[in-house]
């Protein structure tokens, strides 16, 4: 019994030396000594290191090379959005929250390994993530390759930051309709743009939909907020904010991370605005409640 044992383990490592390319890998780290030389005591130096170095730089443009195709087609989406600009600018800004949230592969350092490694995990949304781990929970194989395989809501960082300071070049500029001031985002729809960081102060904002906008650590100081819908939106350490702003706004129902302190200020201007989107009958202007009533109705059907 112990012979066939014994015969059995030689066979697995005979197997493992010869066809996993170990064998192939220890020639390069101890030569073989060559037949042709005069001298047997002549060994060829070692060549792993640079075996191992144009390995580790191919991977690395294979990585690269995945991850700058990607960037070309969000790029190409985002120059389409300047390119509606002229033609109709609610159209485009409604599009810049599709592609702020198009997927990216981890962007590859040569000089960091574990970003390669990074860049050749699959990458999915948070909701695609956690169907996944609810559908496969009973596997505990399958959770970890997931946890170790998979990673969540990589993006376009610089594509993000393109169109930020977009919206942030807009919010600025106002324009004459009829001698009245307006925005020139008046009414535009930002839902689910990403805004962290923004320096949206005194930015005409009536109107707008910031539905599900991250708005972390954006300057929103003296900014005309009016009507403006906040439904979902992060206001996680937003700054300059006042309670007099806020109470002008539509909605807060579901708002997240606003400071406890300023929500307690609004909440005796306005109690209203943070009930949910269908009790909300009125606010500080009803005309312009009308608006986003209306928006709601759509929605809901």
């Amino acid at each position: 019994m112990k012979k066939v044992f014994l015969l059995i383990w030689k066979a697995v490592i005979w197997i493992v030396w010869d066809f996993s390319g170990v064998r192939y890998i220890w020639t390069k780290i101890k030569p073989p000594f060559n037949k042709d030389e005069k001298l047997s005591t002549y060994r060829r130096p070692a060549t792993f290191f640079l075996w191992l170095v144009g390995i580790y730089v191919a991977l690395f443009g294979i990585a690269s090379n995945r991850y700058e195709n990607r960037a070309d087609k969000i790029e190409n989406r985002m120059n389409a959005i300047y390119a509606q600009i002229p033609k109709d600018m609610k159209v485009a800004f409604s599009r810049i929250d599709d592609v702020q949230n198009m997927l990216c592969p981890y962007k590859p350092n040569i000089f960091q390994p574990v970003s390669i490694i990074k860049s050749f995990k699959f990458v999915v949304t948070s909701d695609e993530y956690q169907k996944l781990i609810e559908e496969k929970k009973s596997s505990k194989i399958a959770t970890w390759f997931f946890k170790h395989f998979y990673l969540v809501d990589i993006k376009y960082d610089d594509g993000i930051e393109q169109l930020k300071q977009l919206v942030e070049d807009w919010a600025q500029r106002t324009k004459l309709i009829k001698g009245k001031k307006v925005g020139e985002l008046d009414g535009f729809d930002l839902k689910g743009v990403h805004l962290e960081k923004a320096e949206l102060s005194k930015a005409n904002l009536e109107d707008a939909n910031l539905r599900g906008a991250n708005l972390k650590n954006a300057d929103l100081g003296k900014a005309n907020l009016e009507n403006a819908l906040f439904y979902g939106a992060s206001l996680k350490n937003a700054k300059n904010l006042t309670a007099k702003q806020l109470s002008r706004v539509f909605s807060l129902w579901r708002v997240k991370n606003l400071n406890p302190r300023l929500a307690k200020k609004v909440k005796k201007i306005n109690p209203k605005l943070f009930k949910p989107n269908y009790e909300v009958y009125e606010c500080n202007d009803k005309e312009k409640g009308l608006l986003w009533r209306e928006y709601l109705k759509k929605q809901k059907k």
